[in-house]
């Protein structure tokens, strides 16, 4: 079964894409490449070779940023400075 992040608003698409020309780790990077991907509409399989990460985890990230927004994309116990560098817009979900 396929699994696709839900829609993003103009507002996060717009973050995603400043996010990834700023200086934040690539890993963190990848996570918001999976979520620019499968808002497209790709695949996990698809998304996979662009990011070199398993369909799995690929998927995981999905359901994660579903959960928890862009802060679900950062590790837990990392870089403490990382939250206020993603500057998360204020956005309502449902």
């Amino acid at each position: 079964m396929a699994v696709y992040v839900r829609p993003l608003s103009e507002q996060e698409t717009q973050h995603i894409y400043h996010l990834l020309d700023s200086n934040i780790p690539e890993e963190v990077k990848k996570r918001l490449r999976i979520i620019l991907y499968s808002s497209q509409g790709y695949k996990a399989p698809e998304i996979t070779p662009k990011v070199n990460i398993h369909p799995k985890t690929v998927r995981k990230w999905i359901k994660v940023y579903d959960q928890h927004g862009f802060e679900g994309l950062l590790k837990k116990g990392e870089n403490g400075g990382l939250p206020q560098l993603l500057g998360t817009p204020s956005v309502v979900r449902s």
